[in-house]
């Protein structure tokens, strides 16, 4: 008897350790990845039914940092105008302090084109603004990185914006005016700049109740009313536009430009989302292949 509960401890011991072990991997190292969707086609096949299974380095970027052409996997946390619940993988285009612009099909970086062989065979497609009303379950959020939040009245709702588009003065306060200019974005039904009240900036929590708007918990104003709240997509890839990409941000974009929604439309992605680069397709055997 004491011989087989010795066989069984030694046992559940070893599956416990496998456990442990198998999750340091998975958090640490290396992740299994499958590709949802034919945003990069043709490198990475995304059939709901059959994409690409890969296997995602997370170590990496702990000692080097990405470098342009990199397939990268990220959290969506924090982006307005994505599923934050998911993770998305996408090529890395632009670096930190850079300045991006897309013409004529071509990337070109600080006015220089791109050559990188996997970034220059892609054809991208300029992007056109839109604007999308956000689900923000109990009207309660921390305003995104590199974003604030303004208050319509002429409009009847919030909107997000973005810095690296919409300039916000450094002395900014609650309260203050800001001139909200709609009219490069098409379907919106204002052709006119109008006047909107600045609430928050990127990192406060914002609540929206029927008795106030409260900032960091402390009521800024009486409530509107209202709790619509819109942000700006679509506006980081402009014909004729020349992008600044913020310090510790990094620009992506999908390999099947004109059917993948990316940083042209959702602006870019924080340094801190970052989980990991692709390494290779594990399944199907045929697929087997390193990425890039």
């Amino acid at each position: 008897m004491t011989s087989m509960k010795t066989r069984f401890r030694e046992t559940a011991e070893t599956i416990i350790w496998a456990f442990v072990i198998a999750m340091v991997i998975r958090t640490f190292v290396v992740q299994a990845f499958k590709i949802p969707t034919g945003s990069m086609e043709p490198t990475l096949h995304g059939d709901p039914r059959h994409g690409d299974r890969i296997f995602v380095n997370k170590f990496i970027y702990h000692f080097k940092k990405p470098e342009r052409g990199d397939i990268v996997v990220f959290t969506t946390k924090n982006i307005p105008g994505l599923d934050m619940k998911k993770d998305y993988i996408k090529r890395l285009i632009g670096l930190p302090g850079e300045t991006v612009e897309i013409a004529d099909g071509r990337i070109f970086i600080d006015g220089r084109e791109v050559t990188v062989p996997e970034i220059a065979k892609v054809d991208y497609l300029n992007s056109l603004p839109n604007i999308q009303e956000m689900d923000i379950p109990k009207k309660k959020f921390k305003v995104p990185d590199a974003f604030f939040l303004v208050w319509a009245p002429s409009e009847a709702g919030f909107f997000l914006l973005n810095k690296a588009i919409y300039k916000l003065p450094d002395d900014t306060k609650h309260g203050d005016s800001f001139m909200f200019d709609p009219r490069n974005i098409p379907g919106w039904s204002s052709k006119r700049p109008f006047s909107t009240t600045y609430i928050a900036s990127s990192g406060q929590n914002v609540e929206l109740k029927d008795e106030g708007i409260y900032v960091d918990k402390i009521k800024q104003q009486d409530g509107v009313g209202v709790n619509k709240i819109y942000v700006v997509l679509g506006q980081y890839g402009m014909k004729g536009q020349k992008l600044k990409i913020p310090e510790n941000s990094y620009f992506v974009l999908g390999d099947n430009s004109p059917n993948s929604k990316d940083g042209r439309y959702w602006g870019f992605v924080p340094e801190k989302n970052l989980k990991g680069e692709a390494m290779f397709i594990w399944w199907p055997p045929k697929r087997w292949q390193v990425t890039k």
